[in-house]
C-alpha cells in the first residue's frame, strides 16, 4: 500500500491474494484495478464476476461486493482508490461543464486501450520523482475509462439516496459508530420494527446494520492510522473492543494489517 500525496492523496495497492476472502464490503470512494495474473471472483449485484490478467476490476462508491479467488491459484492486482470527487473532476474535464460522478454497470471491463493506460499510470508511480506524468497518466486513465465504459446510474444500491429512515439510520452509525450502538437504538430513530429495519436496511445499503458499523469503524482507524495515531489508540478511537479487534476486522476488509496499513500509508 502507498499514498502518493502529490495526487490527493491516492492511494494504491500492488498485492496477491490466495486465501483471503473479502467479505460483502463497501468503499467509500472508487476502487479501480488491473489484474496482472490469476483469476479474481466477485459477488456484484446478484451475480459473480470474474477477472483474469489484463482485465480491469472497478467498484462504484457505496456498492456491495466481495472479492475472492475461485481456484487455488489466487491472483495479483494492482488497485487504486480514487475518490468520487476525482471521477467527477474527469467526467467534467471530458465534458466541459458540470457533470455527475460517473457510474460504471460491470465490475469487469475487457479494454486493452484502457487497461494499458492503466498498466502506464501504475508504472509511473513506481517512477515515483515525476508529478506531472503521474498526473497526466492519471486522468489520462480515468477519462478513457469514463468515455467508453461509464453509464446512467441505474436503480439500485445508492448511498445517500435511501429512503429516510436509512438515511436516519446511517446517520446515527456515523455520529456514534465509537459506541455500543444497539438495534434497539437505530429502530427507534428509524420508527422502523427491528426485523423491518433490518430486511430494509440490507436491501437499500446491501449490507446488515452491523456490517454497516463494522465498515463505519475501519474506515475511521484507517484515518486515524494515516494520520500516525498508535494502533491501541486507533483501536480505541474507532470504536473497536481493543487491538485484536480491529487487526481481525481491518485485515479480512482491506486485506492488510493495521500495521502493515500504517506503515505504507507514512
Amino acid at each position: 500500500m502507498s499514498r502518493f500525496s502529490d495526487l490527493a492523496g491516492l492511494e494504491c495497492i500492488k498485492a496477491t491474494y490466495i486465501t483471503h476472502v473479502f467479505p460483502r464490503h463497501i468503499h467509500e470512494g472508487f476502487a479501480i484495478g488491473l489484474i496482472e495474473a490469476g483469476v479474481q471472483a466477485t459477488d456484484y449485484r446478484g451475480a459473480k464476476h470474474y477477472a483474469t490478467a489484463g482485465d480491469i476490476c472497478l467498484i462504484n462508491p457505496g456498492e456491495p461486493h466481495t472479492g475472492y479467488a475461485p481456484d487455488e491459484g489466487g491472483w495479483t492486482y494492482r488497485c487504486s482508490y480514487p475518490s468520487a470527487a476525482a471521477l467527477r473532476e474527469a467526467a467534467e474535464d471530458t465534458a466541459g461543464r458540470p457533470a455527475e460522478v460517473p457510474y460504471f454497470p460491470s465490475p469487469v471491463i475487457r479494454d486493452t486501450y484502457v487497461a494499458c493506460l492503466l498498466r502506464d499510470f501504475f508504472a509511473s508511480l513506481d517512477d515515483c520523482g515525476n508529478r506531472l506524468e503521474k498526473e497526466t497518466r492519471f486522468l489520462t486513465a480515468l477519462i478513457g475509462m469514463i468515455g467508453r465504459h461509464a453509464t446512467a446510474r441505474p436503480n439500485g444500491f445508492r448511498t445517500g439516496r435511501e429512503r429516510p429512515a436509512v438515511q436516519k439510520v446511517r446517520g446515527l452509525i456515523h455520529d456514534r459508530y465509537r459506541e455500543n450502538i444497539s438495534l434497539a437504538d437505530l429502530a427507534a430513530v428509524s420508527g422502523m420494527s427491528r426485523y423491518h429495519l433490518i430486511r430494509v436496511f440490507r436491501m437499500e445499503t446491501g449490507l446488515s446494520p452491523h456490517a454497516y458499523l463494522t465498515q463505519v469503524r475501519v474506515d475511521k482507524a484507517k484515518e486515524l492510522l494515516a494520520r500516525r495515531v498508535p494502533l491501541a489508540h486507533a483501536a480505541q478511537a474507532a470504536g473497536f473492543f481493543d487491538q485484536s479487534h480491529l487487526t481481525r476486522h481491518f485485515k479480512s476488509i482491506t486485506g492488510l494489517t493495521p500495521g502493515q496499513y500504517s506503515s505504507f500509508a507514512q
